[in-house]
């Protein structure tokens, strides 16, 4: 068993994201594995809304102060006698570890029962993996022209009355336009494919990175009183301040309207629900039957007729595509393949509900057999593989 100081220091670096060696990893999962205590403690630790109210606070006042009363909890924690019963539960806060590992597996502990067997079926020939596919994300300008984003060279690529369309590199795109354009309106979108993201720098300087799967319209110069564009997808913004126009995204559920600050917004419509998440500024969430202001680290959902709930959000989870992972927390399994689907070229049936739910944090590059492998461990699910075709059991 490691020492507390030596504990605390690991604790420490990795909350500092300091890489950690491979003993040290090893180290903490040891410790984890330990205790549920422990994993309170590191949750604590881990949980950023709650480092920046409570911890942080006493960081900035006695910093030493503050980590000696960490390290005599953990001391106490390790005097403790008390057997305690190992559960079955990946860590939220392990992206930093597989980050640092560079691997595709999580930290997490066996339940008491011995762990059963993969039973991944997997019908494919062995050099004929799935892994996730790129597809090309698309410009459609205003007269339906469609411009294929990644063939296109970089350059200037159209022009759309006073607007150009720049693309700086293969990800990415830029609209410059002159300040007064009094055109009539043109409308532009851009859409991404499975296991495509793209940043669109839009007429105002802002920037829109887009998921998988998703799409936006939006005008090509903002000439009228407002910012106003249409989200299909999801999509983090990160939007200029401009006092006498206000931003506003529309969905098929709600509509956002701020003035300057940074957001995401999740409004798949597959997903029947819209959830816009704020990490800077503040933003109003309506639709049509109800009005909320959100702060930061708190999140706003709604469906079509809904009520707009709050909650507060885990911003890690929230943002852990940008990073290319998966992030689930006690989630079912067809909110898991139904995110998976957008990233591999697969058709998911069902036969049966699939018990449990599933908790970990997984790279978005894996081979499909070893991601639904990793999902099989967690939960009683089954999963078999017929070309592109999954078939998800009990």
């Amino acid at each position: 068993m490691s020492s507390s100081a030596t504990m605390v220091n690991i604790l420490w670096r990795y909350k500092n994201h300091e890489d950690l060696t491979e003993a040290e990893l090893s180290e903490l999962r040891k410790w984890l594995e330990e205790s549920p205590d422990h994993e309170d403690l590191f949750d604590d630790l881990s949980n950023s809304a709650k480092w920046d109210k409570e911890i942080a606070p006493l960081l900035a006042k006695d910093g030493r102060a503050t980590w000696n009363k960490i390290q005599d909890r953990v001391e106490a924690l390790s005097q403790s006698e008390t057997v305690h019963r190992i559960h079955w539960r990946p860590y939220a806060a392990a992206a930093a570890v597989v980050i640092l590992l560079g691997a595709s597996w999580l930290i997490w502990k066996n339940t008491a029962t011995p762990r059963k067997e993969e039973t991944v079926s997997n019908e494919r020939k062995l050099n004929d993996e799935l892994y996730p596919v790129h597809s090309s994300a698309r410009l459609t300008l205003d007269d339906g022209r469609i411009i294929s984003l990644d063939s296109a060279k970089a350059g200037d690529i159209a022009f759309q009355g006073k607007t150009r369309i720049q693309k700086p590199d293969s990800n990415s795109l830029n609209y410059v336009t002159s300040s007064n354009d009094n055109s009539a309106p043109r409308y532009n979108t851009v859409s991404t494919g499975k296991g495509s993201m793209f940043l669109l720098i839009l007429p105002d300087g802002s920037k829109v990175w887009l998921n998988s799967g998703s799409g936006i319209r939006f005008p090509v110069a903002f000439t009228g009183n407002t910012r106003s564009l249409e989200l299909s997808g999801e999509a983090y913004f990160e939007v200029v301040k401009i006092k006498e126009k206000p931003f506003i995204v529309k969905t098929a559920y709600s509509n956002v309207r701020v003035l300057g600050t940074h957001f995401n917004i999740n409004a798949y419509p597959e997903e029947h629900r819209m959830k816009t998440t704020l990490l800077e500024g503040s933003v109003q969430v309506s639709n049509g039957r109800d009005s909320v202001l959100i702060k930061p680290g708190q999140q706003a959902g709604s469906s079509i007729p809904g009520k707009i709930e709050i909650d507060s959000a885990n911003i890690e989870q929230v943002m852990a595509w940008r990073n290319k992972l998966f992030w689930f927390e006690r989630t079912p399994f067809n909110e898991i393949m139904t995110q998976v689907s957008r990233q591999y070229d697969i058709e998911v049936k069902y036969e049966g509900q699939p018990g449990n739910s599933f908790s970990g944090i997984l790279p978005q590059n894996l081979p499909l057999t070893s991601l639904l492998s990793l999902l099989e461990r967690g939960g009683n699910v089954h999963f078999t593989i017929d070309g592109n075709k999954i078939t998800v059991r009990p």
